[in-house]
């Protein structure tokens, strides 16, 4: 497996490296975690979510062994169960040593996880059945059997096993239909999936928070089980969904750097931006813009809305310096540099500000 230290190396000068090819989800990372948590992020924690990609691919891709388990509030549950997680940490373990139990598992997965991933989840994870009872299965749950195939297997004794913030899983944000609900993260709103909540009304089965975190030597692997949600006590899928949103708050905050939906959650929340008034002398606005350079293109990639802007590179080359030196663009040296339709749209887009 690519050592640590390797990975280090290669996000060195992503900061400072306009076209470095992992940029963009850089940014995107950092503007997500100040949108939520108004923290501002580094090049640091950013490394770190990628070291711990990489182990996550590793083991999908070549198999686990010797992996060292810290295992926290599990109690044996012998009737079938809803087991809800995040994409935090090593989560690619957590299948493992729920078979490892002798559980038998049903995840249910869109049409293109299922296509695309699904081959390789099976090899990974079947070698891992050595209980006498424990198996596993997939579900696709946009074909018309999907519900009927989860319905069974439960009925079989099958436990079901969710991922509830990945960007297939509870992606399509764009889509304002019936099936996303607003939710408040963080004191932010944003559009997530109700299916779990369904799922759980509908089956009749209580909901078992579980995720991972790594420790800061990324040798010894946290599996937290958290207190049961029993699907008796609510009577919607809105607040059972919200209930499980509510629980993982915390363990996604204590373990910021570790939780991947930081590079796609502006695809949850809903956009807005201020209008302000113009003036004669300005100053580039490096806390909403940062450079990047992209198959010989120039852009300024917008941290609120989460959008790149793309520039001719006389104009770019010019925003850059300023930036860079932080230095006031005088009305008269803007007129000098760019017409006076770029200027207006430079005004208008809020790359410069007062």
């Amino acid at each position: 497996m690519q050592k640590g230290n390797n990975i280090t190396t290669i996000y060195s000068d992503i900061d400072s490296n306009y076209s470095h090819p992992k940029r963009e989800e850089y940014l995107r990372f950092c503007a997500n975690i100040k949108h939520f948590l108004g923290l501002k992020i580094s090049a640091k924690e950013f490394t770190s979510l990628m070291k711990i990609k990489h182990i996550n691919r590793h083991l999908l891709e070549n198999g686990i062994s010797n992996v060292a388990i810290s295992v926290s509030g599990f109690e044996s549950i012998n009737v079938a169960s809803i087991f809800v997680t995040l994409h935090l940490g090593c989560y690619n373990i957590i299948p493992l040593y729920l078979l490892s139990t002798g559980k038998k598992l049903c995840i249910p997965v869109t049409q293109r996880v299922y296509e695309q991933q699904v081959s390789i989840y099976k090899r990974t994870y079947e070698q891992f059945i050595k209980h006498s009872n424990a198996d596993l299965k997939f579900v696709n749950i946009e074909t018309a059997s999907g519900f009927i195939n989860l319905l069974r297997s439960v009925k079989n004794g099958y436990s079901i096993l969710i991922y509830i913030d990945g960007n297939s899983g509870i992606g399509g944000m764009e889509r304002k239909d019936q099936k996303l609900m607003k939710l408040n993260f963080f004191n932010s709103p944003i559009f997530i999936r109700k299916g779990v909540g369904f799922l759980s009304l509908k089956l009749g089965l209580d909901i078992v928070p579980v995720y991972t975190n790594l420790t800061e030597d990324l040798k010894t692997y946290n599996l937290s089980f958290m207190p049961s949600i029993s699907h008796h006590k609510f009577e919607t899928e809105e607040q059972i969904t919200a209930a499980i949103w509510q629980v993982f708050k915390n363990p996604i905050f204590h373990n910021l750097e570790q939780w991947e939906p930081w590079l796609y959650t502006d695809s949850y929340y809903i956009q807005t931006e201020d209008v302000k008034k113009t003036v004669n002398d300005y100053i580039f606005n490096s806390e909403r813009f940062a450079p990047i350079i992209k198959d010989n293109n120039f852009y300024f990639y917008d941290n609120v809305l989460n959008k790149f802007i793309r520039m001719k590179e006389a104009i770019f080359r010019f925003l850059v310096q300023a930036s860079e030196t932080s230095q006031i663009i005088k009305g008269e040296e803007l007129n000098t540099n760019v017409s006076p339709f770029i200027k207006s749209q430079l005004i208008s887009m809020h790359l410069l500000k007062q």
